[in-house]
């Protein structure tokens, strides 16, 4: 067991956790200078040299350790990688016991659910990770619906219903979905918008090239949205700048300038790191 768990730990944790690290301590570096020219702190957070270390092992959210807010979007980073673990034990108990898998999956969505519900913060049981378990297993759930079932006219008919209905909520009568609105999307928004995705003319537009080219930089935009909107203010105070930022031309510009920060990122570190460590595990 040892052996196949390290292998597969280790493969997804490669993947996720250097670009986190690089993130972090540019993060950091940011935070500093905004401190320097701007004498105040940026909403409050501090510069931690801790955080940089326990979000570069995954493990700044949800696990043991309070939140530092270190590039705090990583936090998903680290509940995700506690969500594989958990995963895979939950697998090999299921298989030991020689019982469904899908029952402690589903245990987990109740759990998560339980943990929000109740407001209980304790390690590895709290919000973060109660966001992480009915949106991981949840979506594992889903996964597997969708490779034994055929998606037919009534299931598209019913999703285009769902999205419609709930995006009408939010625009008119958020009062009404504002409350549980993590469960609505996970369970209801998110579900129906994959199976619309998993149709076949959308599959084979999801096989086009430039669809193709911004998934794999998507996650180099995620990882770096947030150190980008730092250096933002930064740039904005050196040059004694006072933008309207809450305009829909900033937010566009803003998406674009991530997109392109992404790229790069994604052929001048992404890609290099990955390549490199996929030659380190094949040598002998």
């Amino acid at each position: 067991m040892g052996g196949a768990f390290k292998g597969f730990l280790k493969k997804r944790v490669t993947r996720l956790l250097p670009l986190v690290l690089v993130s972090g301590i540019t993060y950091e570096f940011f935070l500093y200078w905004y401190q320097r020219i701007c004498q105040q702190d940026w909403f409050g957070i501090k510069i931690n040299i801790w955080g940089v270390i326990i979000d570069a092992i995954g493990v700044q959210d949800g696990w043991a350790f309070a939140n530092p807010c270190v590039n705090n979007p990583t936090w998903y980073i680290s509940v995700l990688i506690l969500c594989y673990v958990i995963f895979y034990f939950l697998t090999y108990i299921a298989n030991r016991l020689r019982i469904n898998s899908d029952y402690l999956y589903i245990f987990m969505i109740f759990l998560g659910c339980g943990i929000q519900a109740w407001n209980i913060n304790l390690p590895f049981l709290n919000g973060s990770t109660a966001r992480g378990f009915f949106a991981f297993f949840g979506g594992l759930m889903l996964s597997e619906w969708l490779k034994k079932h055929k998606i037919n006219i009534y299931d598209v008919i019913l999703s285009f219903f769902v999205i419609g209905l709930m995006t009408y909520f939010m625009l008119v009568h958020w009062e009404w979905v504002g409350g549980n609105i993590q469960y609505l999307m996970t369970f209801c928004y998110y579900p129906a918008l994959i199976i619309l995705f998993s149709t076949k003319p959308m599959e084979k537009l999801f096989q086009h090239p430039t669809i193709g080219f911004l998934g794999k930089v998507t996650y180099d935009v995620y990882i770096w949205h947030n150190p980008n909107f730092l250096l933002m203010y930064v740039l904005m105070n050196l040059m004694n700048k006072n933008y309207n930022l809450n305009s829909i031309k900033a937010m566009v510009l803003y998406t674009f300038l991530c997109f392109v920060a992404g790229t790069l990122s994604y052929f001048c570190l992404e890609k290099p790191i990955n390549n490199k460590l996929i030659a380190l595990r094949s040598d002998p």
